[in-house]
Order: C-alpha cells, then structure tokens, then sequence
C-alpha cells in the first residue's frame, strides 16, 4: 500500500506539528540514549586501558634509553657491567612482541577516537533536524543517514535481535540531513519495539528510475493491513504494550519528512510476520550519474 495514494482523510492528522516533531524527538533520543552512552563507553574504555598499558611500555623503553645514552657517554667498548644490564633487559623484554602491542593498541585506540567524533556529530545534526520547522535542502548521501541512524539506534535494536545492513551506492538526494536522519530513526524505532522477541531488521538502500528508495523491514508484530492507515495517525500505537511506549509518530512523522522532500512512504505488513517500509527520495538534481 502506498499511502500517498491512500484516501487522506484516513489519516488526516498527518501534518504534525513543530511541537509534536520535537517532542517524539526527544522522547525517542532519551530512551535510546542509555544505549548511545554505551557505544560511548566501550571506546573510551578500551582507549583508558591502552593508554594504561603503553604508559607501562614506555617504561620498559625508558629503561632502554637510559641503558643507550650510559654507553654513549661512557667508555669505549662498554663496561662489564653494562653489558649485563643491557642482556638483562633484553632478555626481560620482548620488544618484537612489545613492538606488535604498540602497533596494535595504537591503530585500536584510533578506531575508537574516530568513532567517537561520527556518534557526536550523529546527535547534531539529529538536534537542528529538531529545531528546523522547514527542510533544509542541500545534496547529500543516503547512504549516510542511515549510517547514522544504524549508529544511535544499533545498541537498543541488537538486543531485539540480528541487524542486516545491505547499503547499495546510491546518488545523493536533495534533503535536510538532521530531518532524514529523524524519519530514518523512527522507522527503526518502530522496527524494534515491533520485535519483542529475537527477530531481524533489514535495511536497505536501491536506486532505480530517478528515485533512492530506503527499506526497513521487520519480522516483528506486524498488523493487518487494514490498520495500516490507523497506524498513521499521530498517537496511535499497534505495537505490544511496553514501559517504554511513547507517543505513537514514528510512521506519520516519517511519512511528512519524505513527503516534505518530495517523496513518498510505501508500507506493507502481515500480522504476527512483520512490517516493510520503503522511503522514496528524488534524485538531486546536482547528483551526476
């Protein structure tokens, strides 16, 4: 069913307002949030013990030196005793291994500082997507949305179940990057409270006929098809009763933003099999082939 052709005034309520755009936004940001803080305590936390364990390197290394610069500015061939020094600390350290753990906890602990800058930068534009009442149209990569998308949400949707990612490269989109990535992360939102046991989420990017179409899918709950258009009215929720409901605007919300931006939502659904949802974006005008 593509609700764009479906009879407007079964879901008249779609045209939310700022208020009602915000407030979805930050409920869904402060129940993912708890998750958010967990991709960025995993980094931060192994970046500490790498920075812990080459302060101990660098120690050893020290050693080292100071062994080096005696012999340089000792005599000429060196003393008895420094050549025991220096034997005693080779044989204590394995410096190609020693070496290898540097090489290592290094390129780690570079993952893990870059990583942190994508979640922040996932949260700002999440943020002004909220505070702009009208899209902001600029070029911008699909593709990239939904990583961010995937990025803030991924910690609360893997312990609902497996997460497919199939990201095909695809043009660019005219768009407000902040008001997509809000669309996107409601889509998966709904996905996964759908899913109250262990499940799938599949996503999906494709291009065909000028137009960059985004999938979700979902084995979750599901609905009747019949339901589809009540599911699109603001505060409406079929998903299963949870402590963490919130107000039912994943589906109308997603459904303004694509529409603002010149596209459509196409969904289909099977009680008790799951949900599939499409966006529809235009190609930019400015994308090349």
């Amino acid at each position: 069913m593509n609700l764009r052709e479906t009879n407007p005034s079964t879901w008249e309520a779609t045209d939310l307002g700022g208020f009602q755009r915000k407030q979805h936004g930050m409920m869904t940001l402060a129940r993912l949030l708890p998750g958010i803080v967990h991709e960025f305590n995993n980094p931060v936390t192994y970046i500490m013990s790498n920075i812990e364990t080459l302060s101990e390197y660098m120690e050893h290394l020290r050693q080292g030196s100071q062994l080096l610069q005696t012999a340089a500015e000792g005599a000429t061939p060196p003393s008895p005793v420094w050549l025991n020094q220096a034997k005693s600390w080779s044989q204590q350290e394995d410096l190609e291994g020693l070496w290898e753990d540097i090489d290592a906890m290094m390129e780690e602990t570079m993952d893990g500082l870059q990583l942190l800058p994508h979640t922040t930068q996932s949260l700002r534009e999440f943020a002004k997507g909220l505070l702009r009442q009208d899209p902001e149209a600029k070029p911008l990569d699909p593709n990239h949305v939904v990583t961010q998308a995937m990025q803030l949400t991924h910690n609360a949707i893997k312990y609902k179940g497996s997460i497919v990612q199939e990201l095909s490269p695809v043009p660019k989109v005219d768009g407000d990057p902040g008001q997509l990535l809000h669309a996107v992360l409601s889509l998966l939102d709904n996905a996964a409270l759908s899913m109250a046991d262990r499940g799938t989420l599949t996503v999906k990017t494709l291009c065909a006929e000028g137009w960059v179409m985004i999938d979700v899918q979902d084995t979750g709950c599901g609905m009747h098809e019949s339901s589809i258009p009540e599911a699109m009215r603001p505060s409406t929720s079929l998903w299963p009763a949870s402590p963490h409901q919130h107000l039912g605007l994943g589906l109308p919300l997603a459904l303004q933003c694509f529409e603002q931006h010149r596209g459509s939502l196409q969904i289909k659904s099977q009680l008790g099999k799951g949900t599939w949802v499409r966006g529809y974006l235009p190609v930019s005008q400015t994308s090349t082939p």
